[in-house]
């Protein structure tokens, strides 16, 4: 058999893509058995899922080490197989070409998800793959080179072949083209096609009835009495509170609790306009119900996978509920207890129209919980701070951490929460005890929060929501509502708001909230209040949402009227009065130092030492006379998010 396939060699690539492709399924679906339902179900597509590893091998027919580069194309399927296992496991979302983008970022966030041995078996398989590709390079014995009448029809015809069967299977309804759903998509169509889709389809196609005449003509029909005006009488501040992975255990069917871990929001949820609220996404990707909830912009019209913070709005400014809130006098904010530098914030958040911005790295006495992230309860203090700070009305946007996952899978010391019933079948009960903690700590942080706005001497309007549900391994069957992307969203006030009770898309929640306000301002907002019932809403949308970030703007006239802010980091003045060297120690002192501070010389992070907030040291360091010393708060991927005023170095 081995000398037949060695004298059939392009045969021996496709029974290795079939294999691999299996190997692939396996390692998604988590089971054998799992996948081979998939091979039974779905021959055609398992054939094309082949024939799309099979085209990836056949690029090796052109080199003379083809054997090395069949093996390290092996190495980069089975990679991205086992990182696809891991991330579909912890997160419930699949490997996408985003995460390729997230790389940096997430390795700041490694130790939330794994243990220290998980991780140092991680990077001793990074390092000995990339010791066996260099070793394949090496070692490979060179083969005759093809000619190009050989090496052509095999590199060229399995890719056009595999490009025509996804166009007949998709003109047929068989494959899906559009992600609504990104784990259901990945279950139904295979890993491979769309792993490589999701490199494929980025940003946002142009709707085939889409140009300059067709926006005219929507925005003589729709905003024709204009997109400014208010009817407020009040004119509140507006307050938004995202939290990550929240939503009511009771929806869980079947499971016995003995108290109820979020009373507070149970309350608000009975008292004050509420209802389901559908989000795009399940387990992770927080940053795109936040895309949704700030811009009214629908996810689904961007490409597979994708998060527009890392693609789109790191190039344009993007309309959006502080840009339309600013033009009213309001001063924007954004607050997260997280990493700064976390989805391109620190960048996206200018282009989104906010004057400031809160992260962990500017906070003060950060709790963090048992697994890392920091609690919410620090958030009381920033959310006061931001309203207080300022003349006039603010907004201010903020995305609290403590609830989110991964959730442990060994007990969690403390008073349990959660009597065990048949509900919980197929969830960890360790990870449902540790989650009910920490959504009851939540809660306690919300009801805090609504005691203190409610004495505040402004009007105020709270919405609240939760971005995702958590990565409990919940199916839909599990739940009350049915529905893994359904949460709940509470618009709560201190004067009396009245609204109805309404489930929601997330991207339509902040125009129903300003319609209860008596706001009728900005232009995707404005086109939900008027435009939510007709026939062709969705098109119209996906036309107009275009136009504002890709095509010619023709809804502002031809060209853009918004312009990246200058976004200040911080609430609270970050002062550096002197460095100077004592006993071989560079000591630096000021005030408003946090934990993320850190000495720079000219822009060189130093080892630094907290000691207060108005002492750093850098210990046995020797200046060059020469060097500008700065204090920055750096995130944790070392990234520099704001600096002082250089000083230099006092003997």
């Amino acid at each position: 058999m081995r000398k037949w396939l060695k004298s059939h060699p392009m045969l021996s690539l496709l029974l290795s893509a079939l294999l691999m492709e299996f190997i692939l399924e396996t390692l998604f679906r988590h089971t054998p058995v799992k996948a081979l339902l998939f091979v039974a179900r779905k021959p055609h597509l398992f054939i094309l899922n082949v024939l799309i590893v099979y085209s990836t091998y056949c690029i090796s027919a052109p080199f003379r080490k083809r054997r090395a580069i069949v093996w390290t194309i092996t190495l980069l399927w089975l990679t991205f197989g086992i990182t696809n296992f891991i991330l579909s496991l912890y997160r419930q979302l699949p490997f996408t070409m985003v995460d390729v983008l997230l790389v940096r970022a997430l390795f700041s966030l490694l130790d939330v998800y794994f243990t220290p041995f998980q991780i140092i078996l991680m990077f001793a398989a990074l390092i000995g793959v990339a010791v066996a590709i260099v070793l394949l390079f090496i070692k490979s014995r060179p083969l005759p080179r093809l000619p190009w009448s050989q090496w052509l029809p095999a590199v060229v015809a399995p890719a056009m072949l595999s490009l025509l069967l996804c166009m007949l299977f998709i003109s047929n309804g068989m494959l899906d083209f559009q992600f609504l759903n990104l784990y259901e998509s990945y279950q139904n169509n295979g890993f491979a096609y769309c792993f490589v889709c999701t490199f494929a389809d980025v940003g946002m196609k142009q709707p085939r009835s889409y140009s300059p005449e067709s926006i005219t003509q929507l925005d003589e029909n729709v905003f024709s009495s204009g997109r400014s005006g208010h009817e407020s009488v009040e004119q509140p501040n507006i307050l938004y509170l995202q939290l990550e992975s929240f939503f009511d255990l009771n929806q869980v069917i079947g499971l016995d609790l003995d108290e109820d871990p979020a009373p507070n929001y149970t309350r608000l949820k009975a008292e004050y306009p509420s209802g389901l609220l559908y989000v795009p996404v399940c387990g992770g990707g927080t940053v795109n119900t936040e895309m949704e909830i700030v811009t009214g912009m629908n996810i689904n019209f961007f490409g597979a996978g994708e998060y527009p913070y890392y693609t789109i709005l790191r190039e344009v400014c993007c309309e959006s509920l502080a840009y339309d809130l600013k033009s009213l006098g309001y001063t924007p904010t954004a607050i997260h207890n997280n990493n700064g530098s976390f989805y391109s914030r620190h960048e996206v958040y200018a282009r989104l129209g906010f004057d400031r911005y809160d992260s962990v790295e500017y906070m003060q006495n950060v709790e963090k919980n048992p697994i890392g992230w920091a609690k919410d309860a620090v958030l009381e203090g920033e959310i006061m701070e931001a309203l207080t700070s300022t003349e006039g009305r603010d907004f201010v946007f903020t995305v609290a951490v403590q609830s989110h996952g991964s959730y442990p899978n060994e007990p969690d010391l403390g008073h349990t929460l959660i009597e065990l019933g048949a509900g919980e079948e197929g969830i960890n009960p360790y990870s449902l005890e540790y989650y009910s903690h920490q959504v009851h700590e939540v809660d306690a942080f919300l009801g805090s929060l609504v005691n203190t706005l409610s004495t505040f001497d402004e009007p105020v309007v709270l919405v609240v929501y939760g971005d995702h549900l958590p990565s409990l391994n919940l199916t839909g069957d599990m739940l009350t509502t049915g529905d893994l992307f359904a949460t709940e969203y509470v618009i709560w006030s201190n004067y009396g708001l009245e609204g109805p009770d309404e489930d929601l898309e997330a991207f339509q929640l902040t125009a129903h909230m300003l319609d209860m306000i008596g706001y009728h301002c900005g232009t995707m907002f404005y086109f939900h209040q008027n435009q939510a019932d007709s026939p062709t809403y969705l098109d119209d949308m996906h036309m107009l949402q275009y136009d504002m970030l890709y095509g010619d703007h023709s809804i502002y006239g031809g060209e853009m009227p918004y312009e990246i802010t200058d976004l200040h980091m911080g609430l609270r003045p970050i002062v550096m009065d002197s460095a100077r060297m004592q006993y071989g120690y560079l000591s630096v002192t000021g005030s408003g130092f946090t934990p993320c501070s850190r000495v720079c010389a000219d822009d060189a992070i130093l080892d630094t030492l907290f000691i207060s907030p108005t002492q750093l040291v850098v210990p046995a360091y020797e200046p060059t006379g020469e060097e500008r010393i700065t204090v920055g708060q750096v995130s944790d991927d070392q990234i520099i998010l704001s600096h002082t005023p250089a000083l230099g170095i006092e003997q």
